[in-house]
């Protein structure tokens, strides 16, 4: 029964958006990439990125772009796999504020598919501050809610599921980044809970926050008692 239900609301998903593209008003041939985005016209996104030249100078204007335009609009998963399957170096590309694509995609409230895919192909960028001291999870705690929106293609994802399995995605590659305040002196967990999480998410990232603190706090004891036995042992020879 529930496999019925959800081939019906794809099949849905599929009329309306069909229904949206033949009545847009938008050149798919002239419009520029962010315009086509912003009208949910993904079909004529991915024949645009099928159609851009794989080559050096289209990697440093066309691709640096592209990942960062796409990942603002909600995009589907297939149109950002399609656009680091032709232009795979353009996840690891900064921009002016020092976002990688990820930090675009979180501060949006992308999907969390589109978020894993980022995730898995650069693990780089979730470990990396952007301009202003905020680490993604920041901009996770402070964007995500406000930014998600459910989309056609993701119509059984509510919000709720999205920010919690998303938080658990970020803290599982990051965790000491719950303890990382931003240039103004907030931490994730001020601007989570003004953000309105829910309590559920609020308590797991101050768990992860516990669990952080307790680890680096061990670290340093261990390095003290290291530190403590080779002086020990220096000052027993003549």
């Amino acid at each position: 029964m529930l496999q019925l239900l959800c081939r019906r609301k794809r099949k849905a998903n599929r009329g309306k958006l069909r229904k949206h593209l033949e009545s847009s008003t938008v050149d798919p041939d002239t419009a520029p990439l962010d315009k086509l985005c912003s009208k949910l016209q993904w079909p004529y996104v991915l024949a645009r990125i099928e159609g851009l030249p794989d080559t050096e100078e289209t990697a440093k204007t066309s691709a640096y772009r592209l990942l960062h335009v796409l990942c603002r609009h909600h995009p589907p998963v297939e149109v950002i796999e399609a656009a680091l399957h032709k232009f795979p170096w353009a996840v690891a590309l900064r921009d002016e504020d020092a976002h990688y694509p990820l930090h675009i995609a979180v501060s949006s409230g992308a999907d969390p598919a589109v978020i894993e895919l980022l995730l898995i192909k650069f693990p780089k960028a979730v470990r990396t501050l952007d301009k202003d001291g905020r680490s993604v999870l920041f901009l996770l705690c402070k964007y995500y809610r406000k930014n998600y929106r459910q989309t056609l293609f993701m119509p059984e994802m509510h919000l709720e599921p999205a920010l919690r399995q998303t938080t658990k995605m970020i803290v599982k590659r990051f965790p000491s980044a719950v303890n990382i305040d931003d240039k103004l002196g907030e931490s994730p967990i001020e601007v989570a809970i003004e953000s309105g999480f829910s309590m559920e998410t609020i308590k797991f990232i101050q768990y992860a926050s516990y669990k952080s603190w307790v680890a680096v706090k061990r670290k340093k004891q261990s390095e003290q008692e290291t530190n403590t036995e080779v002086t020990h042992r220096s000052s027993s020879f003549p």
